[in-house]
Protein backbone atom coordinates (compact mmCIF):
# COMPACT_ATOMS: atom_id res chain seq x y z
CA UNK A 1 0.00 0.00 0.00
CA UNK A 2 0.99 3.34 -0.81
CA UNK A 3 1.96 5.62 2.00
CA UNK A 4 2.27 8.96 3.21
CA UNK A 5 5.30 10.36 5.89
CA UNK A 6 4.85 13.67 7.27
CA UNK A 7 5.79 15.91 10.09
CA UNK A 8 2.63 15.71 12.76
CA UNK A 9 1.98 19.81 12.48
CA UNK A 10 -0.36 20.33 9.89
CA UNK A 11 -1.24 23.61 7.77
CA UNK A 12 -2.87 25.43 4.53
CA UNK A 13 -0.07 25.54 1.68
CA UNK A 14 -0.27 27.91 -0.84
CA UNK A 15 1.40 26.37 -3.99
CA UNK A 16 1.82 22.22 -2.99
CA UNK A 17 4.58 20.50 -5.80
CA UNK A 18 4.37 17.19 -6.77
CA UNK A 19 7.54 15.92 -7.35
CA UNK A 20 8.66 12.63 -9.04
CA UNK A 21 12.32 12.23 -7.67
CA UNK A 22 14.95 10.76 -9.70
CA UNK A 23 18.55 10.86 -10.75
CA UNK A 24 18.68 14.13 -12.25
CA UNK A 25 18.14 15.40 -8.37
CA UNK A 26 21.50 14.53 -8.04
CA UNK A 27 22.85 15.64 -12.17
CA UNK A 28 23.05 12.28 -12.55
CA UNK A 29 22.24 9.37 -15.22
CA UNK A 30 19.94 6.58 -13.71
CA UNK A 31 22.44 3.86 -13.74
CA UNK A 32 24.63 6.35 -11.59
CA UNK A 33 21.75 6.64 -8.90
CA UNK A 34 23.57 4.74 -6.12
CA UNK A 35 26.40 6.45 -6.80
CA UNK A 36 25.17 9.92 -6.29
CA UNK A 37 22.75 8.85 -3.56
CA UNK A 38 26.18 8.16 -1.60
CA UNK A 39 28.15 11.37 -2.21
CA UNK A 40 25.01 13.26 -1.37
CA UNK A 41 24.83 10.94 2.29
CA UNK A 42 28.61 11.81 2.92
CA UNK A 43 28.19 14.84 3.03
CA UNK A 44 27.87 16.39 6.48
CA UNK A 45 25.06 18.41 7.59
CA UNK A 46 21.86 20.19 6.06
CA UNK A 47 24.14 23.09 4.26
CA UNK A 48 26.32 21.01 2.43
CA UNK A 49 23.87 18.49 1.61
CA UNK A 50 21.48 21.79 0.53
CA UNK A 51 24.66 23.57 -1.67
CA UNK A 52 25.13 19.91 -3.65
CA UNK A 53 21.13 20.04 -4.48
CA UNK A 54 21.25 23.51 -5.83
CA UNK A 55 24.22 23.16 -7.56
CA UNK A 56 23.32 23.79 -11.50
CA UNK A 57 22.96 20.85 -13.37
CA UNK A 58 26.37 19.43 -15.47
CA UNK A 59 23.62 16.93 -17.45
CA UNK A 60 22.66 17.97 -20.66
CA UNK A 61 19.01 17.09 -22.36
CA UNK A 62 19.05 15.04 -25.57
CA UNK A 63 19.18 18.14 -27.68
CA UNK A 64 22.77 19.39 -25.95
CA UNK A 65 21.32 22.00 -24.00
CA UNK A 66 21.69 22.32 -20.16
CA UNK A 67 19.00 23.39 -17.54
CA UNK A 68 19.65 26.22 -15.35
CA UNK A 69 18.77 23.89 -12.19
CA UNK A 70 17.55 20.39 -11.18
CA UNK A 71 14.27 19.38 -10.92
CA UNK A 72 14.05 19.28 -7.08
CA UNK A 73 15.85 22.81 -7.32
CA UNK A 74 13.71 24.04 -9.31
CA UNK A 75 10.37 23.45 -7.36
CA UNK A 76 10.98 24.92 -4.51
CA UNK A 77 12.49 27.91 -6.02
CA UNK A 78 8.82 27.85 -8.00
CA UNK A 79 7.54 29.05 -4.45
CA UNK A 80 5.75 25.71 -3.58
CA UNK A 81 5.32 26.17 0.42
CA UNK A 82 3.94 22.07 -0.02
CA UNK A 83 6.20 19.40 -2.07
CA UNK A 84 4.79 15.77 -2.60
CA UNK A 85 7.47 13.95 -3.12
CA UNK A 86 6.75 10.87 -5.23
CA UNK A 87 9.33 8.01 -4.83
CA UNK A 88 9.50 4.20 -5.59
CA UNK A 89 10.41 1.02 -3.48
CA UNK A 90 9.52 -2.21 -4.89
CA UNK A 91 9.34 -5.80 -3.78
CA UNK A 92 12.41 -7.04 -4.72
CA UNK A 93 14.39 -3.85 -4.37
CA UNK A 94 15.05 -2.33 -7.61
CA UNK A 95 18.18 -0.18 -7.98
CA UNK A 96 16.97 2.39 -9.82
CA UNK A 97 14.51 3.09 -6.56
CA UNK A 98 14.20 6.05 -5.28
CA UNK A 99 13.00 6.15 -1.25
CA UNK A 100 16.66 6.51 -0.38
CA UNK A 101 16.37 9.43 -1.75
CA UNK A 102 13.44 10.63 -0.08
CA UNK A 103 14.58 9.74 3.50
CA UNK A 104 17.38 12.28 2.49
CA UNK A 105 15.86 15.07 1.22
CA UNK A 106 12.25 15.22 2.80
CA UNK A 107 13.84 15.84 6.23
CA UNK A 108 16.02 18.32 4.85
CA UNK A 109 13.10 19.94 2.76
CA UNK A 110 11.23 19.98 6.25
CA UNK A 111 14.03 22.26 8.32
CA UNK A 112 14.02 24.65 5.94
CA UNK A 113 10.05 25.38 5.89
CA UNK A 114 8.49 23.18 3.48
CA UNK A 115 5.73 20.64 4.25
CA UNK A 116 7.20 18.08 2.53
CA UNK A 117 5.84 14.48 2.45
CA UNK A 118 6.47 11.26 0.68
CA UNK A 119 4.28 8.74 -1.19
CA UNK A 120 5.42 5.12 -1.92
CA UNK A 121 5.43 3.95 -5.31
CA UNK A 122 5.42 0.22 -5.11
CA UNK A 123 5.38 -0.77 -8.52
CA UNK A 124 7.18 1.55 -11.68
CA UNK A 125 4.12 0.88 -14.11
CA UNK A 126 1.18 3.61 -15.29
CA UNK A 127 -1.15 1.95 -12.52
CA UNK A 128 1.66 1.84 -9.42
CA UNK A 129 2.37 5.81 -10.31
CA UNK A 130 -1.14 6.93 -10.99
CA UNK A 131 -2.94 5.20 -7.97
CA UNK A 132 0.03 6.20 -5.63
CA UNK A 133 -0.17 9.64 -6.05
CA UNK A 134 -3.76 10.28 -6.25
CA UNK A 135 -3.98 8.46 -2.88
CA UNK A 136 -0.95 10.61 -1.94
CA UNK A 137 -2.62 13.61 -2.70
CA UNK A 138 -5.87 12.49 -1.19
CA UNK A 139 -4.29 12.37 2.47
CA UNK A 140 -1.95 15.50 2.14
CA UNK A 141 -4.94 17.87 1.00
CA UNK A 142 -7.44 16.46 3.39
CA UNK A 143 -4.83 17.20 6.57
CA UNK A 144 -3.22 20.22 4.60
CA UNK A 145 -5.29 22.05 2.26
CA UNK A 146 -3.79 23.41 -1.28
CA UNK A 147 -4.71 26.55 -2.69
CA UNK A 148 -2.85 25.16 -6.03
CA UNK A 149 -1.47 21.90 -7.00
CA UNK A 150 1.86 22.22 -9.63
CA UNK A 151 3.20 19.35 -11.16
CA UNK A 152 7.27 19.26 -12.08
CA UNK A 153 7.40 18.88 -16.03
CA UNK A 154 10.83 18.24 -15.04
CA UNK A 155 10.92 15.39 -13.01
CA UNK A 156 11.84 11.73 -13.57
CA UNK A 157 10.79 9.86 -16.72
CA UNK A 158 7.93 10.27 -19.18
CA UNK A 159 5.77 7.36 -18.19
CA UNK A 160 6.26 8.86 -14.37
CA UNK A 161 5.57 12.21 -15.08
CA UNK A 162 2.33 10.80 -16.98
CA UNK A 163 1.19 8.43 -14.08
CA UNK A 164 1.34 11.58 -11.58
CA UNK A 165 -0.70 13.79 -13.69
CA UNK A 166 -3.16 11.04 -14.49
CA UNK A 167 -3.34 10.47 -10.37
CA UNK A 168 -3.69 13.73 -9.96
CA UNK A 169 -6.20 14.60 -12.18
CA UNK A 170 -8.16 11.56 -10.48
CA UNK A 171 -7.52 13.06 -7.66
CA UNK A 172 -10.22 16.13 -8.56
CA UNK A 173 -7.48 18.26 -9.06
CA UNK A 174 -6.37 20.01 -12.75
CA UNK A 175 -2.45 21.14 -11.78
CA UNK A 176 -0.55 24.37 -13.46
CA UNK A 177 2.30 22.47 -14.81
CA UNK A 178 5.97 23.26 -14.09
CA UNK A 179 8.38 23.92 -16.84
CA UNK A 180 12.17 24.01 -16.06
CA UNK A 181 13.93 26.75 -17.30
CA UNK A 182 17.43 25.86 -19.74
CA UNK A 183 20.36 27.75 -18.85
CA UNK A 184 19.75 30.20 -20.95
CA UNK A 185 16.58 31.37 -19.36
CA UNK A 186 15.37 33.22 -16.41
CA UNK A 187 16.41 31.12 -13.21
CA UNK A 188 13.44 32.26 -11.01
CA UNK A 189 10.17 32.07 -11.50
CA UNK A 190 10.10 28.73 -13.68
CA UNK A 191 7.48 29.05 -15.96
CA UNK A 192 4.25 27.76 -15.47
CA UNK A 193 1.85 26.42 -18.21
CA UNK A 194 -1.87 26.25 -17.71
CA UNK A 195 -3.00 22.66 -18.45
CA UNK A 196 -5.52 22.98 -21.35
CA UNK A 197 -8.98 20.72 -20.47
CA UNK A 198 -7.86 18.83 -24.20
CA UNK A 199 -5.06 17.01 -22.86
CA UNK A 200 -7.43 14.99 -20.53
CA UNK A 201 -9.23 13.02 -22.65
CA UNK A 202 -6.02 12.62 -24.76
CA UNK A 203 -4.39 11.19 -21.70
CA UNK A 204 -7.32 9.19 -20.64
CA UNK A 205 -7.06 7.40 -25.04
CA UNK A 206 -3.77 6.83 -24.87
CA UNK A 207 -3.06 5.07 -21.30
CA UNK A 208 -3.57 1.93 -22.40
CA UNK A 209 -2.29 1.75 -25.67
CA UNK A 210 0.74 3.83 -25.75
CA UNK A 211 1.97 4.56 -21.90
CA UNK A 212 2.21 0.88 -20.66
CA UNK A 213 4.68 0.37 -23.48
CA UNK A 214 7.27 2.94 -22.43
CA UNK A 215 9.77 3.23 -19.88
CA UNK A 216 11.58 0.22 -20.69
CA UNK A 217 13.81 2.37 -22.33
CA UNK A 218 13.58 -0.06 -25.93
CA UNK A 219 13.38 3.84 -28.06
CA UNK A 220 9.86 2.26 -29.32
CA UNK A 221 7.32 4.39 -31.26
CA UNK A 222 3.24 4.86 -30.84
CA UNK A 223 1.29 6.81 -32.25
CA UNK A 224 -1.14 9.25 -30.88
CA UNK A 225 -4.85 9.22 -31.50
CA UNK A 226 -4.81 13.32 -31.76
CA UNK A 227 -0.70 14.31 -32.46
CA UNK A 228 2.41 12.75 -34.38
CA UNK A 229 4.87 9.90 -33.89
CA UNK A 230 6.28 10.18 -30.13
CA UNK A 231 9.27 8.11 -28.98
CA UNK A 232 9.30 6.33 -25.87
CA UNK A 233 12.00 7.67 -24.06
CA UNK A 234 12.87 7.99 -20.62
CA UNK A 235 14.32 12.26 -20.55
CA UNK A 236 12.79 15.55 -19.48
CA UNK A 237 12.95 16.95 -22.85
CA UNK A 238 10.82 14.04 -23.96
CA UNK A 239 7.82 14.64 -21.12
CA UNK A 240 7.98 18.47 -22.22
CA UNK A 241 6.99 17.49 -25.99
CA UNK A 242 4.58 15.18 -25.52
CA UNK A 243 2.88 17.53 -23.59
CA UNK A 244 3.31 20.54 -25.87
CA UNK A 245 2.52 17.97 -29.04
CA UNK A 246 -0.59 17.21 -27.04
CA UNK A 247 -1.97 21.09 -26.14
CA UNK A 248 -1.00 21.92 -29.47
Amino acid sequence: MSEVRSTSSERTVRRLGVHVLGAADLDRKPPELAEGLAALEALSGDEARWRELTRPPQLVSPGGRRYAMRPLHTVVEAGCDGLLLVATRQDPPHRGDTWPLAELVGPLLRRRGVAARTVEVETFDLNGLRTAVRKGLGRFTRSAPADEVVLNLGGGAKLAFVGALLGLIQAGWTPRLLDPPYEDEPLVPPRELGLKVSLVPWLVRTQGRFWPRCGSGSGSRARSPSGPLVPCRNSRSQSRAVVQAAIA
